[in-house]
């Protein structure tokens, strides 16, 4: 077993022990969502599936009362195999009460759903241009496996799939609105500027998700959500460094 497969059965093993992803989560003071995304192992935007990294390990570890490497190092007898198969894990609190089942439509190609029910929107790649500092390219992912989207719920937002992309929020700064791992819908045609709205944007080298706010004298604060973080104000004169990739329409994640 790798290491990662290593940290994804030690996590199991802690969702098992604490009764839920949700505490695991709120003794380590991180994102539930962001869990679930490693535990049903989604795809970051490089496609690569997610997992537990060296930092957060660490914060498990101290938040669960386990020593320092404890989800490196396979447990013999305490964690399955990982070839066995994944018990489902609740992410729901315990105090809240659990809604009726529905049922829940699995596929491995969308040539499998019925596109009278379905919309598909591709997903929104960014990585860094080689050779060109400070630069970051960004492109709609045409030829991949598109995510797909209930056309009802798609319709009652507004959402056009033919302007729109995909990509799943890394990092806090966002928080309460948006958590690591969920999954955002970014209009791409929508690219003026509106106050107190959410937006995909490249600005010096670097990606972001923000709230824009509209400054007095015509500058832009990009603005965090999350207190604990710094906000990024932007002068008139730095503006065309700016760029919109869209605006975020709809966010969905775990609970």
């Amino acid at each position: 077993m790798t290491v990662e497969e290593i940290r994804l059965q030690n996590l199991l093993a802690l969702v098992a022990d604490f009764g839920s992803a949700a505490e695991v989560a709120r003794r380590a003071d991180t994102s539930a969502s962001y869990l679930s995304q490693i535990i049903t192992r989604v795809p970051s935007r490089t496609g690569k599936a997610r997992d537990v990294g060296a930092k957060l390990a660490r914060k498990l570890e101290a938040a669960c009362g386990k020593h320092e490497g404890w989800l490196d190092v396979a447990h013999t007898g305490e964690i399955q195999s990982s070839n066995a198969p994944v018990k489902p894990q609740s992410f729901a609190p315990s105090n809240v009460s659990k809604a009726p089942p529905r049922p829940v439509t699995t596929w491995d190609n969308e040539d499998e759903l019925d596109p009278a029910n379905y919309v598909f929107i591709p997903r929104l790649n960014v990585q860094a241009a080689c050779g060109t500092a400070g630069k970051v390219m960004w492109e709609i992912d045409e030829k991949g496996q598109r995510n797909a989207f209930r056309r009802g719920w798609a319709e009652r937002i507004g959402i056009n799939p033919a302007s729109c992309a995909t990509i799943v929020a890394e990092g806090d700064s966002m928080e309460e609105r948006i958590h690591e791992g969920d999954s955002l819908v970014v209009d791409c045609s929508q690219k003026t500027i509106l106050h107190d709205k959410i937006y995909a944007l490249c600005w010096r080298g670097e990606f972001y998700v923000k709230q824009l706010k509209k400054l007095s004298g015509g500058g832009l604060q990009l603005y965090s959500t999350n207190r604990n973080r710094d906000d990024i104000d932007i002068a008139p004169d730095h503006l065309d460094e700016l760029e919109i990739i869209g605006r975020v329409i709809a966010v969905s994640g775990a609970l």
